[in-house]
């Protein structure tokens, strides 16, 4: 099978499929280890609905793992094989002889030659049943004196979503495959699944598009608070209502305008682009502030409206471009940058210098228009008395007038507070923690327990039973990784019989702490030898900036039949962590 993947790549999505009464049942041999519908969801959901699956045009490749495995046993009859004689060894012995190959043969006949194959496979428990065997003269078939049946293969490790035993899909997307596509495509797959298998239930969990709608729908939110809030800032300094209404005129026509640039360098929308608009969204205002200031303050000193909307965009254009292209000047050379730095920030670099020079352009062409055109019928420029009354721009006028002029006849300290300013700023720079990422609030995790004994997967099924039964109400979701998986890709990492992993969905980061405290206490008291560890349910940035990787990691394996001794291995790395 041909799997158009990556081994690093991070599933877009699990898929947890589970079955009516698949709770309840506890298997009383070795025969049955779970349940008839249990396995016939296994089939299903490895005959069917993978394939389903896999069809999306989305979709790369949908890794499975809870599956049971099917084996044909050959149980004997004892008081048939005592009828006819035969002994135990002596079946067996049949049973192997007749397990043979019969290759194929060439057959000539004059000018033609025939090539001859025989297939003496036994693919099911009919075929075995239905061999013959030949003791002392006699023949008898296999299910004269046995019984072959087919019955699920002992498990070496499990799935169980929320309190059931599952079949987990781990939903790996195409490359070149948009997140909204595939979760589109998948909405509209598990609706004709409900509808076509009303007796499943099907549940999506560690959803990676949750994380990217979220960012940037708070995105797009912030950009809808920043402009209002600098409209509101912008009435607070201004003394009239419809200089404000100018500078607010700007941003949503720079907007429309950036978007049409996006579209022509075939920039898209995304969480970085967008975050560069957030950022030229406060620094669009500026120029348009710049402007209509002067514009209004040539006009109260000559009178005439016409010559102070030409003067004054005149004599303010080149210190606005010079101020834009400044800006610029820190941002472009991102967009050269290479790797994962380069692949992060070149949309932010060019969605902000496109935000910035449109903003420039909407300023020097736009604005004066419309000032012009609005104020053309006053004489002179009138400021509303309300806003008057509320202006912040006087008293802060004075505190900055005072202010000044007390530091220039102090020039002592002056010097002193930009010395210590220095100083405190490289001693800030030296001494502040870093790190890649700020800490992000999380509303999942998932437990990974090493139980650090030998144990068969029943009991380390019964013991994650009595952390879901801990837990039960107080998470939103929990998948539960036991023992060894299937994944033919590392998505649970490499997981033995004696260890499990536990993914918690808790909604947020309180009852998230909330659990992990409930967890480490009980983990501590009733199996104080096991060791476990909560770590991020897993997404792209956690990928990108992981900082907690180790900084050498050595993987032993034996090389002889006798297996590696631990005490030379643990004074090798203990001499190689002293050094």
């Amino acid at each position: 099978k041909v799997l158009k993947a990556s081994a690093t790549d991070i599933p877009a999505f699990y898929l947890n499929i589970t079955g009516d009464g698949s709770a309840d049942f506890v298997p009383d041999n070795d025969l049955f280890p779970v349940s008839e519908g249990f396995s016939r969801l296994s089939r299903f959901a490895t005959d069917v609905i993978i394939k389903r699956v896999e069809q999306l045009p989305e979709v790369a490749m949908a890794d499975i793992s809870g599956t049971v495995d099917e084996e044909i046993l050959i149980l004997p009859d004892q008081d048939r094989l005592r009828q006819v004689g035969m002994t135990m060894d002596e079946f067996e012995t049949l049973i192997k002889g007749v397990n043979i190959s019969l290759g194929s043969l060439t057959i000539r006949d004059g000018e033609y030659r025939y090539n001859v194959k025989f297939d003496s496979r036994a693919s099911s428990a009919e075929d075995i049943s239905s061999i013959w065997l030949k003791r002392e003269g006699r023949m008898l078939q296999v299910k004269d004196i046995a019984k072959v049946v087919t019955h699920p293969a002992k498990r070496t490790g499990l799935v169980r979503s929320d309190g059931k035993d599952a079949v987990c899909l781990a939903v790996i997307k195409q490359s070149e495959a948009r997140m909204s596509a595939l979760k589109k495509s998948m909405e509209e797959l598990m609706d004709q699944f409900k509808a076509d298998y009303p007796s499943l239930d099907f549940k999506i969990t560690r959803d990676q598009t949750e994380l990217l709608e979220y960012s940037i729908s708070n995105l797009l939110q912030n950009i809808v608070m920043a402009l209002l809030l600098a409209c509101v800032v912008i009435f607070l300094f201004m003394r009239d209502f419809r200089s404000p209404a100018l500078v607010a005129l700007t941003m949503p026509v720079a907007l429309v305008f950036s978007m049409l640039c996006f579209h022509a360098v075939g920039l898209s929308l995304n969480i970085i682009s967008l975050s560069g608009l957030l950022l030229g969204v406060g620094m669009m205002t500026d120029n348009t502030i710049v402007l209509v200031d002067n514009i209004t303050g040539r006009w109260q000193r000559d009178g005439d409206l016409r010559q102070a909307v030409l003067k004054g965009t005149s004599e303010v254009m080149g210190p606005m471009l010079s101020s834009v292209l400044t800006t610029c000047a820190v941002f472009i050379p991102l967009v050269f940058l290479g790797g994962i730095a380069g692949a992060m920030f070149h949309d932010q670099a060019i969605s902000v210098t496109i935000v910035l020079l449109t903003s420039y352009v909407v300023t020097i062409t736009v604005i004066p228009v419309f000032y012009y055109w609005w104020y053309k019928g006053k004489d002179r420029f009138a400021p509303s008395r309300f806003l008057e009354r509320i202006n912040f721009e006087r008293p802060l006028q004075r505190w900055d007038d005072k202010w000044m002029e007390w530091c220039l006849r102090h020039r002592g300290f002056s010097w002193s507070l930009l010395a210590v300013s220095l100083i405190g700023a490289t001693a800030c720079f030296l001494l502040m923690p870093k790190e890649r990422l700020p800490e992000m609030t999380q509303t999942d995790t998932i437990l990974r327990i090493e139980w650090n004994e030998h144990l068969a997967i029943e009991s380390n099924t019964d013991r994650i039973r009595s952390i879901e039964t801990l837990l039960s109400g107080k998470v939103s979701q929990m998948t539960a990784l036991v023992g060894a998986q299937q994944f033919a890709l590392s998505h649970s990492g490499d997981q033995g019989v004696s260890e499990a992993s536990v993914y918690l969905d808790c909604g947020n980061q309180r009852t998230l702490d909330k659990v992990k405290g409930e967890l480490e206490a009980y983990l501590a008291s009733s199996w104080p030898s096991a060791t476990y560890s909560f770590s991020p349910s897993g997404n792209i940035f956690d990928m990108v900036f992981a900082g907690n990787e180790a900084t050498l990691t050595a993987k032993l394996r034996p090389v002889r039949a006798e297996g590696m001794e631990v005490a030379p291995v643990r004074k090798i790395v203990s001499g190689i962590r002293d050094a």
